[in-house]
Protein backbone atom coordinates (compact mmCIF):
# COMPACT_ATOMS: atom_id res chain seq x y z
CA UNK A 1 0.00 0.00 0.00
CA UNK A 2 1.36 3.43 -0.93
CA UNK A 3 0.94 6.18 1.65
CA UNK A 4 1.91 9.80 2.02
CA UNK A 5 2.51 11.63 5.30
CA UNK A 6 1.25 15.22 5.38
CA UNK A 7 2.24 17.76 8.04
CA UNK A 8 -0.46 20.39 8.64
CA UNK A 9 1.10 23.51 10.09
CA UNK A 10 0.01 26.12 12.61
CA UNK A 11 -0.86 28.74 10.00
CA UNK A 12 -3.88 26.69 8.95
CA UNK A 13 -7.05 26.64 11.07
CA UNK A 14 -6.75 24.25 14.02
CA UNK A 15 -3.85 22.66 15.83
CA UNK A 16 -0.78 21.27 14.01
CA UNK A 17 -1.40 17.70 12.90
CA UNK A 18 0.08 14.78 11.00
CA UNK A 19 -2.09 13.05 8.40
CA UNK A 20 -1.35 9.66 6.84
CA UNK A 21 -3.09 9.35 3.50
CA UNK A 22 -3.54 6.13 1.48
CA UNK A 23 -2.93 6.99 -2.19
CA UNK A 24 -4.30 3.68 -3.51
CA UNK A 25 -7.65 3.81 -1.69
CA UNK A 26 -7.84 7.63 -1.70
CA UNK A 27 -8.57 7.98 2.03
CA UNK A 28 -7.13 9.23 5.31
CA UNK A 29 -5.67 6.33 7.31
CA UNK A 30 -4.86 8.34 10.45
CA UNK A 31 -4.88 11.92 11.66
CA UNK A 32 -2.85 12.83 14.74
CA UNK A 33 -3.35 16.24 16.36
CA UNK A 34 -0.29 17.34 18.34
CA UNK A 35 -1.08 18.32 21.94
CA UNK A 36 -0.18 21.84 23.04
CA UNK A 37 2.52 20.54 25.42
CA UNK A 38 4.34 18.97 22.45
CA UNK A 39 3.85 21.75 19.88
CA UNK A 40 2.83 25.05 21.40
CA UNK A 41 0.17 26.60 19.21
CA UNK A 42 1.70 30.04 19.85
CA UNK A 43 5.42 29.41 19.40
CA UNK A 44 5.99 26.18 17.43
CA UNK A 45 6.55 25.98 13.69
CA UNK A 46 7.03 22.41 12.43
CA UNK A 47 8.85 21.65 9.18
CA UNK A 48 11.49 19.36 7.69
CA UNK A 49 9.86 16.02 8.37
CA UNK A 50 11.95 12.83 8.18
CA UNK A 51 10.27 9.40 8.24
CA UNK A 52 12.03 6.33 9.67
CA UNK A 53 9.85 3.56 8.22
CA UNK A 54 11.89 0.73 9.70
CA UNK A 55 11.54 1.95 13.28
CA UNK A 56 8.15 3.67 12.85
CA UNK A 57 9.02 7.25 13.78
CA UNK A 58 8.68 10.67 12.21
CA UNK A 59 11.04 13.47 13.20
CA UNK A 60 10.14 17.13 12.67
CA UNK A 61 12.20 20.20 13.38
CA UNK A 62 10.46 22.92 15.34
CA UNK A 63 12.05 26.12 14.09
CA UNK A 64 9.85 28.19 16.37
CA UNK A 65 11.40 26.74 19.54
CA UNK A 66 14.60 25.11 18.27
CA UNK A 67 13.57 21.59 19.25
CA UNK A 68 12.63 18.28 17.66
CA UNK A 69 9.18 16.71 17.69
CA UNK A 70 9.13 12.91 17.49
CA UNK A 71 5.99 11.05 16.44
CA UNK A 72 5.69 7.31 17.20
CA UNK A 73 3.51 5.60 14.54
CA UNK A 74 3.10 2.35 16.53
CA UNK A 75 1.85 4.00 19.74
CA UNK A 76 0.22 7.06 18.12
CA UNK A 77 2.09 9.38 20.52
CA UNK A 78 4.42 12.33 20.21
CA UNK A 79 7.03 14.01 22.36
CA UNK A 80 9.19 17.11 22.26
CA UNK A 81 12.95 17.13 22.68
CA UNK A 82 15.37 20.03 22.96
CA UNK A 83 19.10 19.95 23.67
CA UNK A 84 19.59 22.76 26.17
CA UNK A 85 23.34 22.14 26.54
CA UNK A 86 24.23 22.88 22.91
CA UNK A 87 21.55 25.49 22.24
CA UNK A 88 22.97 28.47 20.41
CA UNK A 89 22.73 31.75 22.28
CA UNK A 90 23.38 35.18 20.86
CA UNK A 91 26.65 36.59 22.21
CA UNK A 92 26.22 39.70 24.31
CA UNK A 93 27.63 42.93 22.99
CA UNK A 94 29.68 45.16 25.29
Amino acid sequence: MRKIVILILNNLPGAPSLVIYDLVNDCVVRKYVFPDEVTSYNSSFLNDIVIDQRRGFAYMSDTGTGGIVVYDFMNNQSRYWQDTINKYTQPSTP
